[in-house]
C-alpha cells in the first residue's frame, strides 16, 4: 500500500552555501515554482490545484562540522500529500519527469562540491561551473516558456473555430491558451503572447455574444 508523506532528501556539501543556493534558486525558477509566505510557513509550489501540485522546501543546517543542505518535496492532489517516490506518481508523466528534474538538482550540487574539494583554492573553475548551469536552465525556460507563447497565439488564431465545436469546449480552450499566453509573456518572444492576449479577446467577445444569443 502507498504511504502517504513528504521525500526528504539530505546533502553534505563543501563549497559555500550561497553557491548551493544559486544552483536550487535556478532550479526552482526554471521549474515554474512560486515562492508563498504564510505567516510563519514558507514554501515553494508549482501545478495546477485542480490536478496536482509539487511543493519544494529546503533549508540549511551544520552537522557535526559538516555544511548540510535538506530538501523536502512531495506531491499534493487534493487527497493529501504523497512522496515523490510514490509508485502510482511516478506511473505520472508529470511524476517521472518531476522526480528526474530532483534527481537532476541532487547531481548537479553534489558535482559542484565535488569540483569544489578538488581544486577548493580556484574559485574561478567553481563559477565557470555554475554559470553553465545558469546558462543551460536559463535557455530551457526560455524555450519552454517561448513556447507557451507561440501556443497561446495558435490558439487565440483558431479560437473562432474551436467555439464552433461547443460553447463549454470552446471556452475552456480559450481558458488554456490565456495560461500560456501568459506564461509566454516571460520569454523572448512575448510578441506572441501579445498577438494571443488579442485574438484570444476577440474570439471570447464572441463566444458571449453567442451565449447572450442562444439565452434570448
Amino acid at each position: 500500500m502507498d504511504k502517504r508523506g513528504k521525500s526528504e532528501y539530505t546533502m553534505r556539501f563543501s563549497c559555500p552555501w550561497q553557491q548551493v543556493d544559486n544552483i536550487i534558486i535556478n532550479w526552482l525558477n526554471a521549474n515554474k515554482f512560486s515562492f508563498v509566505e504564510k505567516k510563519d510557513k514558507k514554501y515553494f509550489v508549482k501545478g495546477n490545484i485542480l490536478v496536482r501540485r509539487f511543493f519544494f522546501e529546503y533549508s540549511y543546517f551544520n552537522n557535526n562540522g559538516n555544511n548540510v543542505v535538506k530538501i523536502t518535496t512531495y506531491c499534493d492532489s487534493g487527497n493529501g500529500q504523497w512522496p515523490i517516490e510514490n509508485e502510482k506518481l511516478l506511473n505520472t508523466a508529470a511524476g517521472a519527469k518531476y522526480m528526474a528534474s530532483v534527481r537532476d538538482l541532487l547531481g548537479a550540487i553534489y558535482n559542484m562540491s565535488a569540483q569544489y574539494e578538488q581544486q577548493p583554492s580556484m574559485q574561478t573553475d567553481y563559477h565557470k561551473l555554475a554559470s553553465k548551469y545558469d546558462v543551460y536552465w536559463q535557455a530551457e525556460v526560455d524555450k519552454k516558456l517561448g513556447n507557451h507563447a507561440l501556443y497561446g497565439m495558435l490558439i487565440g488564431i483558431v479560437g473562432l473555430i474551436l467555439i464552433a465545436f461547443g460553447l463549454v469546449f470552446g471556452l475552456l480552450i480559450l481558458l488554456f491558451g490565456l495560461t500560456f499566453c501568459f506564461d509566454g509573456l516571460h520569454s523572448k518572444r512575448k510578441y506572441m503572447s501579445y498577438i494571443g492576449f488579442v485574438t484570444i479577446g476577440i474570439s471570447l467577445v464572441v463566444w458571449v455574444i453567442s451565449v447572450i444569443n442562444m439565452f434570448s
